[in-house]
């Protein structure tokens, strides 16, 4: 993120509030030619960081290993508080997939009757 991806993330906040202050047509065209310009300028930075990245690995190898860790937010569980701990996370989201996941009785299953007796010809 630079001074410039920083500016243009604050006039797209500024033109979004105003867009729902007024409801205007004109501030949604120019909020969302901001988001748009915002969005490319901001792929091309991640361009040329991974650029930077990958021509520089050889040098300064430590700079390949980005801190970034994905997060789940907070989850509420039965009793209505949200769960902040990793382990806490984790148990409510396995016992959640488990639960959607059933044993099924095979013995149970009905057979398919044979529809055709004939010979198969092989081509």
């Amino acid at each position: 993120m630079n001074r410039e991806a920083q500016a243009m993330h604050k006039k797209k906040r500024k033109g979004w509030k105003q867009y729902h202050e007024n409801n205007s047509d004109a501030d949604h065209i120019v909020t969302w030619q901001v988001k748009n310009e915002l969005s490319q300028l901001t792929h091309q930075l991640c361009k040329g960081l991974e650029k930077d990245l990958a021509r520089n690995v050889k040098y300064d190898p430590k700079l390949s290993k980005l801190k970034n860790k994905p997060r789940i937010g907070n989850i509420k569980a039965n009793f209505c508080t949200a769960c902040q701990s990793v382990l806490v996370k984790a148990d409510i989201l396995n016992t959640y997939f488990a639960s959607l996941f059933t044993a099924e009785n095979v013995e149970d299953m009905s057979s398919l009757e044979t529809k055709y007796h004939g010979t198969h010809a092989l081509m």
